[in-house]
């Protein structure tokens, strides 16, 4: 079961690493299809039901060109723009950052708060959240996550370093996660936003990297 977000940006939340890729894929698929339009230069085209009226075709193929093949979706694991792109559309994180006002905003946290020199972070989180398997997301699932993080090390390029300097993640109840750190982060919470802390399902934080 997946759960959509209610605000303008609203998209699954979580999936496991692999199978979510073939999800992405069929989605945009159908999201060009509805965007599209019939040519009017094909008789064929115009004449169609779908382009008279505007309604979305199913089906068809999507071709993508980046820059670089991303040749990783484990989003702890990446650190190229390319596979980040792609999964941004797997993936939720605690927080989101307005483009326009550089605003951080909530996402699956409903609110925060920091310590005097932002060492400390404690997080409120949703209560109405599941990942694609069904499974709840809860304060013990940021655990972790950045516990995952950690143990991958020089594998976990991007989010690696904003976890430098944690000390612990202690989960207070279901909905309430600190995360403290032995010297202030003052990047930490706008890293929260990052893909690259996006959240997974224990199921898949106990993959391996490979």
């Amino acid at each position: 079961m997946n759960l959509t977000r209610p605000d303008r940006r609203s998209r699954p939340f979580g999936t496991a690493r692999l199978a979510a890729v073939v999800t992405v894929a069929a989605a945009a698929s159908l999201v060009l299809a509805a965007c599209g339009g019939t040519d009017t230069t094909d008789p064929a085209g115009s004449a169609g039901a779908a382009g008279a009226t505007g309604e979305p075709t199913a089906g068809g193929d999507l071709t993508i060109g980046t820059y670089l093949d991303p040749v990783c979706i484990d989003n702890q694991q990446i650190g190229t723009n390319a596979s980040l792109s792609v999964t941004r559309q797997i993936v939720d994180s605690l927080t989101e950052q307005d483009p326009e006002t550089g605003e951080i905003l909530p996402w699956l946290a409903t609110e925060w708060t920091t310590n005097a020199d932002s060492s400390v972070f404690t997080f409120v989180l949703r209560d109405d959240v599941t990942f694609s398997d069904g499974t709840a997301f809860t304060a013990e699932s940021v655990k972790t996550n950045l516990d995952a993080i950690v143990a991958l090390g020089a594998k976990s390029p991007l989010a690696g370093p904003y976890l430098a300097g944690l000390t612990g993640v202690t989960v207070v109840d279901p909905t309430t996660v600190e995360i403290a750190f032995d010297r202030p982060n003052a990047q930490f919470l706008q890293a929260t936003s990052n893909i690259a802390l996006g959240m997974v399902s224990d199921a898949t934080s106990a993959m391996t990297a490979d």
